[in-house]
């Protein structure tokens, strides 16, 4: 079988006896891909490695028995590989001209990106939600990019997505030489998710009854804007700044950000705390 089964299984499956062929460790990265469901084909579309992934789901439950620090290694390793490459594939992304509806896609089939924004669990409730305004003659609905549950009160969030290309500042200044205005779609992006947050605290009540979903609120309506590239300059990056930390009710973040996001929690995930013992042996070397 291949190299994933014949390295795991031998340590966690009593009387397993490996198979002598072995394909390399690169499948698995295919693999994963190909499961994240990520454009492209693997490179080894009926692999060994492929059918081992598969024993493994099959012996989960037993090996989480007799070595559950092996699967959590597993685990670990899988879900690392798996945030490198929504990294690498948002990098590339990123230095593309899409348009607003690829990433309002892109974020449907990457939730984990959305859910990482908020400060409490989240589980994506909708994509191009609606949220309320339509009139006596059945127009004016105003939909929303995504609603989510924020926590575990059902409180819903509101996420809105612009493009890597929409600009965030005016290109003259409005107060000559530093100091910049926010360009028409920053500020109206902003106005949009307030306005789409009005309307769904005024109309929770008829959306729950007819999702037939009693335990989701309106109570504080977390909003967040998906927009832009991150200012060059020194005044355009103050001028930016400046116009999002007064926004109260709407959290700014760029394109930019969000990847850095990824970042810092693959660094996070990737470094190992030193061993207690070790630490106090540093610490306290010179009293020994």
């Amino acid at each position: 079988m291949s190299y994933l089964r014949n390295r795991l299984l031998p340590s966690v499956v009593p009387d397993f006896e490996p198979d002598d062929f072995e394909r390399p460790a690169v499948d698995l990265q295919d693999t994963v891909r190909s499961a994240l469901g990520k454009k492209g084909t693997p490179r080894s579309r009926n692999s060994n490695t492929a059918a081992a992934v598969r024993t493994v789901i099959r012996q989960v439950d037993k090996i989480a028995k007799d070595d559950p620090v092996q699967l959590f290694e597993l685990s670990e390793k899988i879900e690392l590989a798996s945030l490198q490459i929504l990294i690498e594939d948002m990098s590339k992304e990123l230095l593309n001209r899409r348009k607003e509806g690829f990433w309002q896609e892109y974020f449907v089939q990457n939730p984990f990106v959305l859910k990482m924004l908020f400060g409490l669990p989240v589980i994506m409730y909708t994509d191009q939600a609606s949220v309320g305004g339509m009139g006596l003659k059945r127009s004016g609905e105003k939909y929303a990019d995504y609603l989510l549950e924020a926590g575990m009160l059902g409180n819903l969030g509101i996420v809105e997505i612009k493009t890597t290309e929409t600009p965030l500042l005016t290109k003259d200044p409005y107060r000559a030489p530093t100091l910049y205005g926010p360009a028409t779609d920053l500020s109206g992006g902003v106005n949009q998710l307030l306005d789409q947050k009005l309307r769904l605290i005024k109309g929770i009540a008829a959306k729950k009854e007819e999702d037939d979903q009693p335990h989701i609120q309106a109570w504080s309506v977390p909003c967040i804007l998906i927009i832009g590239r991150l200012p060059e300059t020194h005044d355009l990056k103050r001028s930016f700044e400046i116009y999002r930390g007064s926004q109260r009710d709407v959290l700014i973040i760029t394109f930019d950000e969000l990847l850095a996001k990824l970042k810092a929690l693959h660094e996070f995930l990737s470094t190992k705390p030193n061993e207690p013992e070790e630490y106090l042996s540093d610490q306290f070397a010179d009293l020994l």
